[in-house]
C-alpha cells in the first residue's frame, strides 16, 4: 500500500546542495498576519512546518467563525472587559481590589500582551513555572492563576477564546493549615479594662468583646448593627466593605445565629447606653458620622489603640482577628457542642477547626469549663491588676 503524500499547501520545500554533495531539505510556511503584512517561517522538518500550518488554520477558521474582537483581543483587553462588564457591578468592592492587585503585580507583564485566542494551556504551564522560578509563594500563584481562570472563564462566554486554558493546569500545593497560637483569656480581659480605665474608650472595649465573646471576624462586627442582638443570640448576616458600605452577605455567604453569653450581653447593654447611635439601624461599631468602619479607619484603630491596649496588657502580636481564636478555644474547653457546631458557629469547615485547634480538642476531650466562671474570674484578676498598677504609678509619682 503506498504512501499518503503530505499536504504541502502553504508551505514551501527549498532544496539545498552543499559543496559535499549532499542536499538540505527546508520547509517555509508563509501566511498573511492580521494587519495584512506577509509573514513566513522556516522548519527543517516537514512534520513540524505542516503542525504548524495546521495550527495557523486552525487559528484562522476559529477568528472566521467568531467575533471580530477574536482578530486582536489580547489578555490585558479581555481583562478590561471581564472587570467592565462582571467583577465592577457584580462583585464587592475589596474583591474587585484583590483582582486588580493581583493583576497588576503578577500578569499584566508576563501574558497582558499576548493575544487571547492563542493561549493554550501549555503556555499557562509555563507561566506557572515562571512566577515559582521568580520565587512567588504557591499561594500568591494560585491566586494569579484563579485570577486568570476567572477572566478566561468570561471571554468563553462571550466567544472570544475556544477554551479556558486554566482549569487544566494543577495549580500549587499549599501547605496544610497550622495550628494557632491561642492568647489566654486574662491577657484579653485585660486588655478589654485598660481600654475603659486607661484609653477611655469603651469603643475598643466592645470591639474587644465581639471579638473573643462572640467569635466574629473583623469585617462581621464591624457590620453589626442593634437590629442583629435578640434576647439570647445575635444574627451574623452582612460584613463590611472596603469603604464601609455593607456587602449583603458574610465571607462565606452564609448568615449564622450565636449565642449570646451574658458576659457579652452585659457588655452591650452598658455600651448601648452609653453610644449616642443607638438605634436599631445603628452600627454597634460606629465612626463619628453614625456609619460603619472603613477598612482604613478599622487599620487606624488596630495600629493605634488597639496595638496600644494590647501592648499595655503583655500581648506583643496581637491582632484584632486572633480574638476569634479565643472564642473557639472557649467552646472546645465548654465541651457543650461537638465539632461540627463549633465549626458552624466559627463560621468555617470542621477540617479547618480540627486542623487549627488540634491541641485544645486533645486537650479537654472530656472535660468541661464554666465559661461565665472563666470570664468572671479573668475580669477580677483584671480589675485587681489595674488597682495595683494605679497604686504603684502613684507611689512612684510621689516619691519623684
Amino acid at each position: 500500500m503506498s504512501a499518503v503524500a503530505p499536504d504541502l499547501r502553504s508551505i514551501e520545500r527549498r532544496r539545498h546542495r552543499r559543496t559535499d554533495g549532499t542536499v538540505l531539505e527546508s520547509y517555509r510556511v508563509r501566511w498573511a498576519g492580521p494587519d495584512g503584512r506577509r509573514l513566513s517561517r522556516a522548519f527543517d522538518a516537514l512534520e513540524a512546518a505542516v503542525a504548524f500550518r495546521d495550527e495557523l488554520d486552525r487559528r484562522a477558521a476559529l477568528i472566521a467563525d467568531g467575533p471580530s474582537g477574536r482578530r486582536s483581543m489580547t489578555v490585558a483587553d479581555c481583562y478590561e472587559l471581564w472587570m467592565r462588564e462582571h467583577v465592577v457591578p457584580e462583585l464587592a468592592l475589596r474583591t474587585q481590589n484583590n483582582y486588580g492587585g493581583v493583576w497588576r503585580r503578577h500578569l499584566a507583564d508576563r501574558v497582558g500582551a499576548e493575544l487571547a485566542i492563542d493561549v493554550r494551556p501549555r503556555h499557562i504551564k509555563a507561566l506557572r513555572g515562571d512566577m515559582l522560578a521568580d520565587g512567588l509563594g504557591p499561594q500568591t500563584v494560585r491566586k494569579a492563576l484563579q485570577t486568570l481562570g476567572a477572566l478566561f472563564a468570561h471571554a468563553l462566554e462571550l466567544d472570544i477564546v475556544e477554551i479556558n486554558p486554566v482549569p487544566q493546569i494543577r495549580k500549587p500545593r499549599v501547605g496544610s493549615t497550622r495550628q494557632v497560637e491561642v492568647v489566654d483569656i486574662a491577657t484579653v480581659e485585660r486588655m478589654r479594662f485598660i481600654a475603659l480605665d486607661r484609653e477611655g474608650s469603651p469603643l475598643t472595649a466592645i470591639a474587644i468583646s465581639l471579638g473573643y465573646l462572640a467569635g466574629l471576624r473583623p469585617g462581621e462586627w464591624r457590620a453589626l448593627r442593634w437590629r442583629d442582638i435578640r434576647e439570647a443570640s445575635l444574627v451574623v448576616r452582612d460584613s463590611t466593605d472596603v469603604d464601609g458600605s455593607l456587602r449583603g452577605r458574610t465571607k462565606t455567604g452564609r448568615d449564622r445565629s450565636i449565642d449570646l453569653w451574658s458576659a457579652l450581653a452585659g457588655d452591650l447593654a452598658e455600651w448601648r447606653a452609653l453610644t449616642p447611635f443607638a438605634e436599631p439601624g445603628d452600627p454597634i461599631v460606629p465612626n463619628g458620622r453614625r456609619r460603619h468602619w472603613s477598612d482604613d479607619e478599622a487599620k487606624r484603630w488596630g495600629r493605634r489603640t488597639f496595638r496600644r491596649v494590647a501592648l499595655a496588657a503583655g500581648w506583643v502580636d496581637a491582632a484584632p482577628n486572633k480574638l476569634r481564636h479565643l472564642h473557639a478555644s472557649l467552646l472546645i474547653k465548654e465541651g457543650r457542642l461537638d465539632s461540627r457546631e463549633i465549626a458552624s458557629r466559627m463560621g468555617h469547615s470542621i477540617e479547618m477547626l480540627e486542623n487549627r485547634y488540634a491541641h485544645e480538642i486533645r486537650e479537654y476531650r472530656g472535660r468541661r469549663i464554666c465559661i461565665d466562671d472563666e470570664i468572671r474570674l479573668a475580669r477580677e484578676v483584671a480589675t485587681d491588676v489595674s488597682a495595683s498598677y494605679r497604686a504603684s504609678t502613684l507611689a512612684i509619682s510621689l516619691s519623684t
